[in-house]
């Protein structure tokens, strides 16, 4: 999982992205909340197993968006995009809970230290460096 900066109606937070493996197939049970916008958003359960990057895997509940798991299907030890949440819990002010959300979207296993690699070293040019469009001849008929 990979810490991300995101802002959601003006309001700067930080989620976590990565994959998941889907453990079991979504409830048969459509949930519903109430979001900040008065709307009400249905919802399924499924359990997830999330490695955090400690090398320790847990398992946890995540919430399937009804948009998702009407336009989808979900196979179980499929690994799929995730986004997790730490959020205050309500019946104890103070404390926190993990919220997960999966995604639609299957992903294959990551080298977490390649990208990183890529993310940290390969998108500066070097002052040396020539842009390609810079670099490149033109081509004429």
């Amino acid at each position: 999982m990979k810490p991300v900066k995101i802002t959601y109606e003006g309001v700067d937070r930080v989620v976590l992205v990565g994959n998941t493996t889907l453990k079991s197939q979504l409830g048969t049970k459509e949930l519903e909340y109430v979001n900040a916008k008065n709307e009400t958003k249905q919802y399924k359960l499924a359990t997830v197993a999330v490695d955090f990057g400690n090398g320790n895997t847990t398992e946890m509940l995540a919430s399937v968006p009804k948009k998702i798991y009407d336009s989808n299907t979900f196979e179980v030890n499929e690994k799929y995009l995730t986004t997790i949440e730490k959020v205050e819990d309500k019946n104890k002010p103070g404390s926190y809970i993990l919220l997960a959300r999966l995604s639609a979207l299957r992903t294959a296993d990551i080298n977490q230290k390649a990208v990183d690699f890529a993310i940290n070293n390969l998108f500066e040019l070097d002052e040396a460096e020539t842009p390609v469009e810079q670099a490149a001849p033109a081509i004429t008929a």
